[in-house]
C-alpha cells in the first residue's frame, strides 16, 4: 500500500480514492453462498431482510476502524489525502436498500 501511494505522490495526486470497504459491504467476503474468509456473515449471498444479520463480523469490534488508521498513516506519510466512498454511509445505505435479487445476481454485481 505504502508504494501505491509514493507512487501517486510522485506522480503529483494528492487525492486517492480508496476501494477499502468494498469487499466488506459487497460481498462480505463471500461468493454464492460460500465464506471465503471466517468473518464472512452472508457467505456472499444477501437475504431480502438483514435485520436479523448484524453486527456483521467483519466489522465487529473495529477492525475497520484500525485498517483505515493505518491506511491513512500510510497516505499521509507520502502527503496524499485517501477517500473511502465504500464506506460512505449513504453510499453503503443505498446499497443495501438494493433488491437481493441484483445483489445475489452475480459477484459484485451492482459494481460491474
Amino acid at each position: 500500500l505504502s508504494w501505491v501511494y509514493r507512487a501517486a505522490a510522485e506522480e503529483g495526486q494528492r487525492l486517492f480514492l480508496s476501494g477499502s470497504g468494498a469487499d466488506e459491504t459487497i460481498s462480505d467476503y463471500g461468493m454464492g453462498g460460500r465464506a471465503l474468509e471466517f468473518h464472512s456473515t452472508l457467505r456472499g449471498t444477501f437475504p431480502e431482510d438483514l435485520s436479523g444479520d448484524f453486527p456483521w463480523l467483519n466489522f465487529f469490534m473495529g477492525t475497520q476502524r484500525d485498517y483505515l488508521a493505518k491506511e491513512e498513516a500510510t497516505a499521509g506519510a507520502h502527503g496524499v489525502e485517501a477517500r473511502y466512498p465504500f464506506l460512505d454511509r449513504a453510499l453503503v445505505q443505498e446499497y443495501l436498500w438494493l433488491d437481493a435479487s441484483l445483489k445475489n445476481s452475480a459477484y459484485k454485481a451492482p459494481v460491474r
